[in-house]
């Protein structure tokens, strides 16, 4: 959703990123003799692919917007902790926090910098485009958006937030092999089952229909319902909608979107 939109667009970023490394003059060797670890830590920023004029003819953002991506019923949504993809706190990070965003995020600016840097980060890369997808997906095969913030009881000693992919196990059933059964709560399994059971019915149906007549209706633009599925799973109207509207006005004008 967020990488630049054309090749001169991805160029334009690549330059910007060097100059602020110090390299905005460097050759292609220069660059090859770099120590990976520099960029890394020095770039940071989107990735993906992006349009080339040839393999790819547009984004994936842009297909859904003209109504040209696959019409086929979908389920998408995101996780409370997509933070965890940020990797260990760096104060610098504050820098990509638009200053506007303390107002919007004022519960989180309140708690400090890493609070509200960590809050539009899931906002910015996963809760608004999932919400933004679900939206341009709902105008024909149906689609499903839900938020993940259960915290698996073994885990809650030191988190209360879903990392990003958290309920993958959930789905599958499948706590890994690192896990022994007795770190897995009768609440972990009544999740685990709740979450397989809608997510088997859909691969075997195209609907949702889960385990105990748990209600989850497709989603659409008016009414704005998602299913959370937290220590209290429930249907919630208008998530966070004050903060996801703010990421789309921010960052839609900038997709090249037709």
């Amino acid at each position: 959703w967020f990488a630049p939109t054309t090749l001169a667009a991805r160029a334009e970023a690549g330059e910007k990123a060097l100059a602020a490394l110090g390299h905005a003059k460097a050759s292609a060797a220069d660059l090859r003799a770099l120590p990976a670890e520099s960029l890394v830590a020095g770039v940071g920023g989107s990735f993906g692919p992006f349009p080339d004029g040839r393999l790819l003819k547009e984004t994936p953002s842009q297909a859904f917007a003209a109504g040209r991506a696959a019409d086929v019923p979908l389920i998408i949504g995101w996780n409370s902790g997509e933070d965890s993809l940020m990797g260990p706190w760096r104060p610098e990070m504050i820098n990509a926090v638009p200053a506007e965003a303390r107002t919007v995020y004022a519960a989180e600016a309140a708690r400090g910098d890493e609070a509200l840097a960590r809050a539009v980060f899931t906002d910015r890369a996963m809760g608004a485009p999932a919400r933004w997808i679900a939206r341009q997906a709902a105008s024909g095969a149906p689609a499903w958006l839900y938020h993940f913030s259960y915290v698996g009881s073994r885990f809650r000693p030191f988190t209360d937030r879903a990392a990003h992919a958290a309920e993958i196990q959930y789905v599958f059933q499948y706590w890994g092999r690192r896990t022994p059964m007795s770190a897995v709560s009768e609440e972990d399994r009544a999740m685990a089952a709740l979450m397989n059971g809608c997510w088997a019915a859909f691969a075997r149906t195209g609907r949702l229909d889960c385990p105990g007549g748990q209600a989850w209706p497709a989603y659409s633009r008016d009414a704005d319902t998602l299913l959370e599925f937290g220590r209290e799973t429930s249907l919630r109207t208008g998530f966070q909608a004050g903060r996801l509207d703010f990421q789309e006005a921010r960052t839609l004008p900038g997709l090249a979107l037709p």
